[in-house]
């Protein structure tokens, strides 16, 4: 049975959301496939994009979510990341296992696109502006079973016409996974990574590079190693700190379950505080206001 891609706006201001219906200010269901971002559109609505029937798509929504137009090119994939600059948005995902950049205006026009082959298979992208008017891609598997395959992260700068303006990749020889990138204001980057940690188990870290895409540090965020645990989600605070967010396993009687989990990370690569949110849940994504609140979305909600 197929998944439909259901946008919903819901009130969350906390870590562990109310599942009451009461919270659910609108909802729109945009056809068959599943939804992985979404961003605003200014002051005049919202873009959020996914795929449907297994091709890349992008969906442009007023207030109200009535649909006003869409994305979504002849090709397999999906649309995982989105950023606007000016006229126009940065959509980023992956097609047959390659990186899938695309430019498209607000009416769903395209303005450009391009596939970027790796020497491993890149089934999520995620974007962030680098300050300087480029945006870093980061592409990785998207998988979380470790299999023997190349995986390596597969880092492109491009430009608002979906240019490449430099490329590197780092291929480590054993199993890596990417969640989303982030830049702070010095213009180094960081990552919500997952690697094998001790017993062949997924392990959840976070790691910083700086311009040059040389490495910094990288702090593990896993307590125990006889449980997997993932970074998903990151984000750069006002005050300088970084939020990580992503899940951590635990044991229950039919096997094991997900802790959703945020953490806050130091420039030095320290770990300030960590916070188990909710049981059976993965943290996503987040985001810090103008108030230093930190909202947390939990994929359970």
């Amino acid at each position: 049975m197929g998944r439909f891609l259901l946008l919903t706006l819901m009130l969350i201001a906390a870590a562990a959301c109310s599942r009451t219906e009461d919270n659910i200010l609108r909802d729109k269901t945009l056809g068959a496939g599943e939804a992985f971002c979404i961003t605003a559109a200014g002051d005049t609505g919202i873009i959020c994009g996914g795929t449907i029937g297994g091709k890349p798509y992008i969906a442009f929504l007023d207030k109200k979510l009535n649909k006003l137009s869409e994305y979504s090119p002849g090709i397999n994939g999906t649309i995982t990341s989105l950023v606007t600059s000016d006229d126009r948005i940065i959509a980023a995902g992956s097609s047959e296992g390659m990186m899938f950049i695309a430019v498209v205006d607000f009416s769903g026009n395209t303005l450009g696109d391009t596939l970027i082959q790796s020497g491993f298979t890149v089934g999520h992208t995620s974007l962030c502006p680098t300050g300087s008017g480029s945006f870093m891609a980061l592409g990785s598997s998207a998988d979380d079973t470790i299999r023997s395959v190349p995986y390596g992260l597969a880092f492109r700068e491009v430009n608002n016409k979906g240019e490449v303006l430099k490329s590197f990749d780092t291929i480590p020889g054993s199993f890596i996974k990417a969640g989303n990138i982030c830049c702070d204001n010095a213009g180094n980057y960081y990552i919500a990574l997952s690697r094998i940690g001790t017993g062949g188990k997924i392990k959840a870290t976070v790691a910083s590079f700086d311009q040059m895409l040389r490495n910094i540090w990288e702090t593990e965020l896993y307590n125990n190693p006889e449980f997997g645990a993932s970074s998903l989600d990151i984000a750069a605070g006002s005050s300088g700190d970084i939020f990580v967010s992503g899940f951590t396993e635990f044991s229950v009687n039919n096997g094991t379950g997900r802790n959703a989990f945020a953490a806050a990370i130091g420039q030095r690569g320290q770990i300030k505080w960590k916070r188990y949110l909710e049981f059976t849940n993965s943290a996503v994504s987040q985001f810090e206001n103008a108030a230093g609140t930190l909202y947390v979305l939990n994929s359970a909600c």
